[in-house]
């Protein structure tokens, strides 16, 4: 079970599947898959991944993008007055009077 980041997880699992001599392509998979943590088996199953490179290869590309997020700044308009902003999410949408066109 991934206790810490999928990147060691999949360093551990692939540690571990080279110990077993005998186990089906799919059963790999499958463990591999169960042993996520959910959120990134819900991907996994999303992307309907088919082979355990596969599988890797998606949980990889996770690794990638959470570091691009810890990476990052909140990005913040620059010249909105934020609670205009605001007003406006809870007020809905408006339109113009022939209803086609966003105001």
């Amino acid at each position: 079970m991934q206790s810490g980041c999928i990147h060691n997880y999949i360093k551990e699992f692939s540690t571990l599947i080279l110990e077993i001599e005998d186990m089906f392509d799919k059963d790999k998979l499958f463990f591999f898959i169960d042993g996520l943590k959910e959120w990134a088996r819900v991907n996994q199953e999303r992307r309907n991944v088919q082979d355990l490179d596969a599988a890797i290869t998606a949980a990889e590309s996770l690794v990638d993008l959470t570091k691009a997020r810890k990476g990052q700044t909140t990005i913040r308009k620059i010249g909105v007055d934020e609670s205009k902003d605001q007003d406006r999410k809870t007020e809905g949408p408006s339109r113009t009077s022939n209803g086609n066109n966003w105001a």
